[in-house]
């Protein structure tokens, strides 16, 4: 009755690990992250091959764990957030673009085939 559950959250679980990871030598953690991250990334290269989902999401997650202890996947990954929002703005502009298209293509063959009919 007396015993204090601890409630498991996420920021404490990944406090938790960081705090542990922290202690494994640099060297070691290095290669657990260069294995990991590689054959992540590795698997995202073959699934642009072979039929699959996931691809861009698994080359997102390899460079983000390479991140962790490199400083040139982490630039990649910046670099890589800014022209996804790059990106992003412009398929909204394009997108506004193409509907007013398709719109003034639509009355323009609406009045042909009204023309036609008459």
């Amino acid at each position: 009755m007396g015993v204090i559950r601890k409630i498991w959250t996420i920021e404490w679980v990944r406090e938790r690990f960081f705090r542990r990871w922290g202690r494994v030598p640099r060297r070691l953690r290095r290669l657990i992250v260069s294995i990991l991250g590689g054959t992540i990334i590795v698997l995202g290269l073959l699934l642009i091959i072979l039929p699959g989902p996931f691809t861009i999401p698994l080359l997102a997650l390899g460079s983000a764990i390479l991140g962790t202890e490199y400083d040139w996947a982490k630039r990649l990954m910046e670099e890589g957030s800014k022209n996804v929002k790059k990106s992003g703005e412009y398929i909204k502009r394009f997108s506004k673009i193409l509907i007013r298209s398709l719109l003034i293509f639509l009355i323009f063959f609406i009045l042909i085939v009204i023309g036609v009919m008459v």
